[in-house]
C-alpha cells in the first residue's frame, strides 16, 4: 500500500482500514508493506499504521520511499541481468527470449477496472487487487500481494515468471500457460514466483512448489 505525496495521514489511515475491512479476505495470510512517496514515516504514525492492521490480524512493515526505491532497483537490476545474460544451452532448451523492450515501474496499487498492458517486462510498486489486469511480454514482479489477472511472458513466452509477496485467487499466465488459484499462497520472508516446471505452472517459495501439477490451486 502506498500513501501518495501530500496526502493527509489521517485521510490515508481511515483509507486504509476501509480498504482491509472492505475486503478482508484478499489480505488474510498475506504480509503488507505500507510505504509513503514523499519521505519517511515518523515513528507515531507507523505505530498507529501497525495498530490498523493489528485489528484486522495482518501482519505488515512500514517503510519509506527510499527502501521501496533500492527493493525495486535490485528487482530490476536482477531482471536486467537475466535478461542481458546470453543464452545457455538451457536458456536455448526451454525457449528463454532477450530482453526486447525497456522495463516500465507503475507506481501505487492497481485497482479493480485498471489495465497494464507491456512489450517487456514491469514493476508493480503495490497490489494487484481482484479485477486488476496485468498483460506483459516479459516478467511481472509486483512489490505487494498479486491478484486478478496477471500474464507475463504474453503471448508465448514460457520462460518468463510472476514474482510477488503474495498471491491472492485469481487467474495467472505464463505464455500460453495457465493456472488459477483459489486460495491465497503468501510469504512473510520471501518474494514468491510463478513459473514454468517440467509438468506445467507451479508456485514456488525457495524450492516448495504450491500449486498442483494440473495447474489448479489447492
Amino acid at each position: 500500500m502506498v500513501i501518495a505525496e501530500g496526502a493527509d495521514f489521517e485521510s490515508a489511515l481511515a483509507g486504509i482500514e476501509e480498504k482491509l475491512a472492505s475486503n478482508p479476505a484478499f489480505y488474510a495470510g498475506q504480509r503488507i508493506t505500507v510505504e509513503a512517496r514523499s519521505g519517511l514515516i515518523a515513528d507515531g504514525q507507523s505505530e498507529m499504521i501497525r495498530s490498523v492492521f493489528r485489528r484486522y490480524n495482518v501482519p505488515c512493515a512500514v517503510a519509506d520511499v527510499k527502501a521501496a526505491s533500492e527493493k525495486a532497483a535490485a528487482l530490476i537490476t536482477q531482471t536486467a541481468l537475466n535478461d542481458e545474460t546470453p543464452p545457455t544451452r538451457k536458456d536455448q532448451r526451454h525457449g528463454r527470449k532477450p530482453a526486447s523492450a525497456p522495463v516500465a515501474i507503475y507506481e501505487g496499487d492497481l485497482v479493480p477496472g485498471k489495465s497494464i498492458m507491456c512489450d517487456g517486462s514491469v514493476v508493480i510498486l503495490g497490489d494487484v487487487l481482484p479485477g486488476g489486469n496485468v498483460r506483459a511480454g516479459g516478467d511481472v514482479i509486483i512489490t505487494g500481494i498479486a491478484g486478478g489477472t496477471v500474464c507475463a511472458g504474453w503471448p508465448d513466452d514460457k520462460s518468463a515468471r510472476i514474482i510477488a509477496g503474495g498471491f491472492a485467487a485469481g487467474r495467472y499466465l505464463v505464455g500460453p500457460m495457465e493456472v488459477e488459484l483459489k486460495r491465497a499462497c503468501g510469504s512473510s520472508v520471501r518474494m514468491m514466483a510463478i513459473k514454468l516446471g517440467p509438468e506445467g505452472l507451479f508456485l514456488q517459495e525457495g524450492e516448495a512448489g504450491l500449486v498442483s501439477r494440473r495447474g489448479e490451486g489447492n
